[in-house]
């Protein structure tokens, strides 16, 4: 996009979440009948991305000598704002990973199964569809840091709304509630993150900078699946998801902080 490229990546992350959403709520209906079938749809599904990715021919731009990317310590230093912003993405990302992969334990303990489980992560998905598809047109109307810091407060309210089938014996609309969400939260995130970061780089830190955001949704995930799954053990749903709000409500202040101390580049 930044040579000229007539690319959308919205667009295209939009087809993406179409795909993912279909494929939540097919592989639920059949994880009731033989669960191994999971895994082995997991496996055949990454062996054709990495056969995909074997096809990408990307432009090689020549890079003038003088033109070396700054190393990551030396790029944090000269982006101190980055720090706050990508450890709000870890915390508040890390309560979002912790409701995709516990969802069947949080609809278990409402009394329900792996039907409601792929259609809340269905709905979520489907959601993402025209959030992202039209993010051009969101981007031509509102500032992409007002749309960073609007995606965190939908994130926290997100996390909120499930609360209250776990605390207050509310029905399952509760989680499908929150799962629509998805909409302000994640869907606007995602591309509002990537051209956030990339506005802000130079033309030699473009890369790396939007390799450490990549990097800390991946460690968020790592967090989340890792100690949702202790809490789980020790504390059960409700504790943990409600410790997950107090991650999502501080990576809310620390994304504002962030955003505040970035300075748009001249």
């Amino acid at each position: 996009m930044d040579r000229g490229d007539p690319i959308d990546y919205s667009l295209a992350r939009g087809i993406a979440s179409a795909v993912f959403a279909g494929y939540c709520y097919f592989m639920g209906f059949f994880a009731e009948r033989n669960g191994s079938l999971l895994l082995w749809t997991y496996l055949l599904a990454n062996a054709g991305m990495f056969l995909m990715a074997l096809v990408f021919a990307p432009k090689k731009q020549p890079v003038r000598v003088s033109e070396k990317p700054t190393g990551t310590a030396a790029l944090l230093k000269k982006h101190p704002y980055l720090v706050f912003f990508l450890l709000g993405t870890v915390l508040t990302f890390a309560a979002h990973n912790f409701i995709n992969a516990y969802m069947l334990s949080i609809v278990t303990h409402i009394g329900k199964g792996t039907h409601e489980m792929s259609a809340a992560i269905s709905l979520a998905a489907i959601l993402e569809i025209p959030a992202m598809c039209g993010f051009s047109l969101l981007q031509k109307r509102f500032r992409l840091e007002r749309m960073l810091i609007f995606s965190f407060v939908a994130f926290l309210v997100k996390h909120l709304l499930m609360l209250l089938p776990l605390y207050f014996h509310a029905g399952i609309w509760a989680v499908y509630l929150s799962q629509s969400l998805q909409l302000c939260g994640y869907a606007l995130f995602i591309p509002a993150s990537s051209f956030f970061v990339n506005d802000r780089m130079d033309s030699t830190d473009k890369v790396k900078g939007q390799m450490l955001l990549t990097e800390s949704i991946t460690i968020s995930c790592i967090l989340g699946q890792l100690f949702g799954g202790y809490c789980i053990a020790w504390v059960g749903v409700p504790q943990t998801m409600l410790f997950g709000c107090i991650l999502s409500g501080a990576g809310l202040l620390l994304l504002r902080q962030g955003i505040q101390r970035s300075r748009v580049k001249a």
